[in-house]
């Protein structure tokens, strides 16, 4: 038998090795292409100068479902001086938000969803190129999942070869009334409070800050009403006496509002008005209470504290991920009963079910929906049910709600209770200096 030579039978075997191995490499799944050395450096800390705060106090993030569908011309705020954003486009549709970014530099060519570390890590198909557009600037496209809320970016210089960490928020008060579907709170009325006690604004800068003004707000709102009613009292007997009086009448002012300004420490143990009336089936034994007081329910966990309103912080899971409740949020004892308030972030929830009964909405002027809802376990997951109208016909949401135990704290660490009791002391505040100024003139001019 003659024999082939060698080379042909190479080109017979051949291409049946390449088929087998593409075969076998197939069947790994797809090859992942990591980021290569050019973009595996990040800055340290000290290659980067100081950051600048932002954000305001008191915001929450807000939800493309809150927003109308269109296209925004919207203020960005940005961590760093050196990464300078010239305008910047919203766009909302069906729920889902992209904003368009023009820089006024071309000192970045890429842009990470994320912390420098994290793109230094990520596939380079993650990456989000930054090009020249036809007006000149450089621009760029990424998802935003809600305004009013601090997002972590991270852009690559093309000079220095390295990815530094940038924080954003998109401003929805720089957004036509008329496109949110929520009300906003008076952000200014709220920082001119916090000036007027004494507390640096600008040093509001990461989430940590926000909770810790939060706190001091509390403390100072509890301390400040004292301190200035001494300040009066000292100055002289009648301008004591009208401090006094406008003391009276910025309680009476407080007593009206919807939120109790009661600066104890200990909660009081009646459920103020605040806590809004919840809608079901009422027990016998809580007939006889106040219309605006959560109804007994016998599911409702039973917490150790005395009979008043705290707060909790709270984790919600489940849905979208579009719309959120406010953390922490108002808890109220009631015969040693748990009950929470939820506020949030959203105009169009109408009900909600837990254990099997509903609910209602306890918002009647147009703002975002509450709801006071018995807490059936601590530590652990509280399923629930939200009905929603944002998407035109009544849609049921399943989430889960935790609740902690240990963060049981004061009712002045809730952001709406907080902001109101920092304007109504901010006003005793100027009423009293008022006051002293005017009897300090009239002295003078005797």
């Amino acid at each position: 038998m003659k024999k082939l030579p060698l080379k042909n039978n190479l080109r017979r075997v051949l291409p049946v090795l390449f088929l087998v191995l593409m075969t076998t490499a197939a069947s790994f799944g797809p090859i992942s292409v990591f980021a290569d050395q050019e973009h595996s450096d990040v800055a340290g800390s000290g290659e980067t100068v100081s950051t600048r705060p932002v954000g305001r106090y008191g915001m929450t993030p807000i939800s493309g479902s809150d927003v109308n569908d269109g296209t925004y011309d919207i203020d960005v705020d940005v961590s760093s001086q050196f990464f300078r954003i010239d305008s910047c486009k919203l766009t909302i549709k069906d729920g889902k938000m992209t904003a368009a970014i023009q820089l006024d530099t071309f000192s970045y060519s890429l842009i990470y969803n994320g912390t420098g570390k994290e793109a230094a890590k990520a596939d380079v198909s993650d990456y989000i190129e930054i090009i020249e557009d036809k007006e000149g600037y450089a621009s760029f496209t990424i998802p935003v999942d809600a305004l009013d809320k601090q997002i972590s970016i991270a852009s690559f210089s093309t000079r220095k070869n390295k990815w530094y960490d940038r924080t954003i928020l998109f401003d929805a008060t720089s957004l036509p009334a008329s496109s949110l579907r929520v009300t906003l709170p008076d952000f200014d009325a709220i920082e001119d409070g916090l000036k007027a006690i004494g507390y640096d604004t600008d040093k509001l800068d990461a989430a940590s800050d926000l909770a810790k003004a939060k706190r001091d707000t509390s403390e100072i709102a509890g301390s400040s009403s004292g301190d200035v009613s001494g300040a009066s009292g000292s100055s002289s007997e009648s301008a004591s006496g009208t401090s006094g009086s406008s003391s009276e009448g910025a309680s009476g002012t407080a007593g009206s509002s919807s939120e109790s300004t009661s600066t104890d420490k200990e909660p009081s143990s009646d459920v103020s008005a605040d806590t809004g009336e919840s809608l079901s089936s009422v027990s016998a034994s809580s007939a006889g209470s106040p219309p605006d007081a959560p109804a007994e329910s016998g599911n409702a966990v039973s917490v150790d504290r005395k009979d008043g309103e705290y707060s909790i912080e709270v984790n919600m899971t489940g849905g979208s991920g579009r719309a959120s409740v406010t953390s922490p949020t108002l808890l109220i004892i009631r015969n040693g009963k748990a009950y929470a308030k939820l506020y949030w972030s959203s105009t169009y929830y109408d009900y909600m079910i837990v254990d099997g009964v509903k609910y209602q909405n306890n918002t009647r002027d147009g703002g975002t929906s509450t709801f006071i809802i018995p807490i059936t376990s601590m530590d652990a997951p509280v399923p629930v049910i939200a009905d929603t109208t944002a998407m035109g016909d009544p849609v049921e949401i399943s989430y889960q709600l935790t609740f902690y135990a240990d963060t049981i704290g004061s009712r002045n660490l809730v952001p709406q209770i907080a902001t109101r009791r920092v304007l109504i002391v901010a006003l005793f505040i100027i009423l009293a200096g008022a006051v002293l100024s005017f009897l300090t003139r009239k002295t003078r001019y005797r």
